[in-house]
C-alpha cells in the first residue's frame, strides 16, 4: 500500500511539474509573423510594451556572408527561410555538407513611426557564430565568423543587447558560419525584441523553463532508483541511469540553449 502511494505521488508529482512548465513557455498573446523577410508591426500596438518575437520568413543566403556596411552585396536571390530552426537542408543544397557551412539572414522590419526608440534583443542560440547587425550596426557577437573552419571560432553564448532604432524601416542582418555541428546550424532559439526590462524577465523565463525540465528528469532518475531497491529483479537500475544520462545530455546540449547557465553545450 505504502509503495502504491509513493508511486502515485510520485507520477502526480511530476506531471504537476511538466504542465506548470509547458504553462510558461506557452504564448498567450498573439504575435506578428515575418512573410517574404518583412516583418511588418505597423499598426501592432505591443510595440515597446511587449516582447516581440522574430519568427517567420527570413531572407537567407547560404554560403555567403555580407552586411554590416561597406561588404559586398549578394550575387544571388535569397531563399526564405522559416526561422527560427535548423539551416541543414538549405546550406547541404550549395555546400554539400550537413549543417556545417555560412551563410547570412535578413529580416527587414517596417515600423509606423519614425521617432528614435531603445529595442532590447534576445540572442538565445545562434549556431555556432555570428555577427549581429541592426541597421548595419553591429549590435551583438559570438566567436568568429569565417568562410573557411581554420579562421572560425565557435561560441553560443546567449547575451542581451540594447540599441537605438530610427526610421520607419529596420533592417537586422545576421551573419553565421558553423563547422562544428553537423547536424544543426543557423538561427535555433527565436529571437526577441523589446523593452530591456521585459526582454530581461523572458530570459528568466527561458532559464526558469529550462531548469524544470532538468528536474523533471532528476526526479525520474530518483524515482527508478528507488524502485529498484525495492524490486532488484526488474531492471529498475538501469532506468534510472538511463534517465541520469538522459539529464546530463539533455540538460547540457538541449534543454541548455537559452541561457548557458549550467555549461556549453555537446558537440554532435
Amino acid at each position: 500500500m505504502k509503495d502504491k502511494k509513493f508511486i502515485w505521488f510520485m507520477l502526480a508529482l511530476i506531471l504537476l511539474i511538466v504542465c506548470g512548465n509547458l504553462l510558461t513557455a506557452i504564448d498567450w498573446q498573439p504575435q506578428p509573423y515575418a512573410r517574404k523577410g518583412i516583418l511588418d508591426l505597423r499598426g501592432w500596438d505591443g510595440l515597446g510594451k511587449q516582447v516581440v518575437k522574430l519568427n517567420g520568413e527570413w531572407e537567407f543566403y547560404p554560403g555567403e556572408l555580407w552586411g554590416g556596411g561597406g561588404d559586398r552585396k549578394s550575387s544571388f536571390d535569397p531563399i526564405l527561410l522559416k526561422t527560427p530552426g535548423n539551416w541543414s537542408k538549405e546550406i547541404s543544397k550549395v555546400m554539400n555538407s550537413g549543417a556545417l557551412g555560412f551563410g547570412t539572414y535578413r529580416l527587414t522590419m517596417k515600423l509606423d513611426s519614425a521617432k528614435v526608440e531603445s529595442q532590447a534583443f534576445f540572442v538565445p542560440l545562434v549556431r555556432s557564430s555570428h555577427r549581429f547587425y541592426v541597421n548595419n550596426e553591429l549590435v551583438g557577437v559570438d566567436g568568429t565568423t569565417a568562410e573557411t573552419a581554420n579562421r572560425y571560432s565557435w561560441q553560443t553564448k546567449p547575451y542581451i543587447t540594447q540599441t537605438w532604432i530610427q526610421g520607419d524601416t529596420v533592417e537586422l542582418i545576421i551573419q553565421v558560419s558553423n563547422f562544428d555541428f553537423a547536424i544543426t546550424g543557423g538561427i535555433i532559439q527565436p529571437i526577441l525584441m523589446g523593452p530591456l526590462d521585459l526582454v530581461a524577465q523572458e530570459q528568466s523565463r527561458t532559464a526558469a523553463f529550462e531548469f524544470g525540465n532538468i528536474f523533471v528528469f532528476i526526479l525520474f532518475a530518483l524515482f527508478f532508483g528507488v524502485m529498484h531497491t525495492k524490486a532488484k529483479s526488474n531492471g529498475w537500475n538501469y532506468l534510472s541511469m538511463l534517465f541520469c544520462m538522459l539529464c546530463h545530455r539533455g540538460g547540457i546540449s538541449k534543454f541548455q540553449v537559452g541561457t548557458m547557465v549550467t555549461a556549453q553545450p555537446l558537440h554532435e
